[in-house]
């Protein structure tokens, strides 16, 4: 993706026009193809640790500990915007 693009994605009325969370995206996007471990690796790591389906939004939790361990792992790969609430 290029500058073009992302000018062209702030203009988008269906996207969130933020350059930082567009610039952010294009550059989870690239942790991920160079990820280790890959994404199979990434979502058997969030299958073992998923818990059962809260039964109300009152049951979502703003944070977990799991979610604060995988916020950290994934920013030291490279993301960005990827906090424990976001994870």
């Amino acid at each position: 993706m290029t500058g073009h693009d992302v000018d062209r994605l702030l203009r988008n009325p269906s996207v969130i026009r933020s350059r930082a969370m567009i610039k952010a995206i294009i550059g989870n996007a690239r942790a991920m193809m160079s990820a280790s471990p890959g994404l199979p690796a990434l979502a058997k790591s969030c299958e073992r640790t998923r818990e059962g389906a809260p039964r109300s939004i009152a049951g979502i939790p703003s944070s977990a500990p799991q979610a604060e361990g995988r916020a950290r792992q994934l920013k030291a790969q490279g993301y960005r915007f990827a906090g424990p609430a976001s994870v």
